[in-house]
C-alpha cells in the first residue's frame, strides 16, 4: 500500500580484524541509534526514497504488505543510497523491530 511507517534505525556491525580493526563486514551484530544521522536525513530518506519505492510498487501494480528494510547507507559527502531486504532475519531488521515492540 501507500502507507509508510519508519522502523528505528540500526546498523549492523562485525570489523574485519580481531580487536574492532579492520573494515565492517556486516552481518554479526547490530547497533541502534545511529549517531551520524541527522533528523534531515531520516527525513529526506522517508520521504524521497522509502514513500517514493512504496508508491512505485503500487504504481506497479504489486503493492507492498510487510516489512520493507531499507538499507540506506550515508556516503562521507553526504549521499543517501538504497538497498533493500523484505524480510526481517538480518540482524539491522531485528534490532530495528525490537525497538519497534518496546
Amino acid at each position: 500500500g501507500l502507507k509508510v511507517y519508519p522502523l528505528a534505525l540500526s546498523q549492523d556491525h562485525k570489523r574485519a580484524f580481531d580487536g574492532d580493526k579492520g573494515p565492517n563486514t556486516g552481518g554479526m551484530g547490530a547497533y541502534s541509534p545511529l549517531p551520524f544521522i541527522s533528523r534531515e536525513d531520516e527525513d529526506y530518506a522517508m520521504e524521497h526514497i522509502m514513500k517514493k519505492v512504496a508508491a512505485g510498487m503500487v504504481s506497479e501494480g504489486c503493492p507492498f504488505k510487510g516489512v520493507l528494510y531499507g538499507g540506506l547507507m550515508k556516503t562521507p559527502d553526504g549521499k543517501i543510497l538504497k538497498s533493500s531486504t523484505v524480510y526481517i532475519r538480518n540482524s539491522k531488521g531485528k534490532v530495528s523491530a525490537i525497538l519497534a515492540i518496546n
